[in-house]
């Protein structure tokens, strides 16, 4: 609230609750705050200030609650001129919608511009698959019938990027992948093992980040350079089908494009 707002239960609520986070902090919990500062209009109705210069002041207030600013995370309305808002804090950022405006158009636009701002972003993803290719045992297509572990294997895959965009137009990802399970030579080629393993790179460019493409604001498209690095591949670094192929002779470079519409 405002200073006249702030005044007695508000202050104690803040100490209390400041006090608490200090205690939590203790366990290494994450908290996302959303702050705000508000005033009463002139209907005496409270109303959040929506405006760059109150979204800085009250992300410093969030920033100094408790001991340290270690854990915390903001939630933060969509503000004009919201670039300038946000390099007044450190902290990492969740974005809000923010109140329903009457110009649904308008605000629509106004979080495209904010998505549009630079962005760092990190994805984790593991996936888990346990399979048994009985039928195609039976038919004879792999193994033999009376072996009962003839189609059976564990695949695990795990996957990390992280990524930059500058101004929502040119992307740079870096990727390790991790691919590995259990050995099956009726599954798998080469030793039996589909353990493999490398990081790959992109940079990429999108053309028309603002919407503002040929075929209108729903069709965009994007082209970049990948490249990927095996250190493992089919279970082996060197050598890996017995004909003397070596992981690195599946190093690939790739000039991509995509259309989105």
């Amino acid at each position: 609230m405002d200073d006249a707002g702030l005044s007695a239960p508000g202050a104690p609520q803040l100490e209390l609750g400041t006090a608490q986070w200090t205690l939590d902090e203790e366990s290494g919990d994450a908290y996302a705050v959303e702050p705000f500062l508000s005033a009463r209009d002139e209907t005496g109705r409270l109303r959040n200030l929506l405006t760059p210069e109150a979204l800085m002041k009250a992300s410093a207030i969030a920033a100094g609650l408790g001991t340290t600013s270690a854990y915390t995370w903001l939630k933060v309305p969509v503000v004009d001129d919201l670039e300038r808002a946000l390099a007044a804090t450190t902290l990492p950022v969740l974005l809000l919608g923010g109140e329903v405006a009457a110009d649904q158009d308008a605000q629509f636009a106004s979080w495209q511009k904010a998505l549009g701002a630079d962005n760092f972003s990190i994805n984790v993803r593991y996936e888990h698959e346990h399979a048994d290719l009985r039928a195609s045992c039976t038919l004879g297509l792999i193994g033999g019938d009376g072996d009962p572990g003839c189609g059976r294997y564990r695949l695990n895959e795990l996957r990390a990027a992280a990524r930059y965009t500058l101004r929502d137009r040119i992307g740079v990802t870096l990727s390790a992948f991790d691919l590995y399970g259990s050995r099956n030579a009726n599954v798998f080629q080469g030793n039996g093992r589909p353990d493999s393993d490398g990081l790959m790179g992109q940079v990429d460019y999108t053309l028309w980040p603002d919407g503002k493409g040929p075929l209108g604001p729903l069709f965009n498209a994007r082209v970049g350079l990948q490249y990927t690095v095996y250190g493992k591949f089919n279970g082996q670094r060197h050598n890996f089908d017995g004909a003397g192929a070596n992981a690195a002779d599946n190093n690939a470079l790739r000039l991509f494009t995509w259309i989105a519409f």
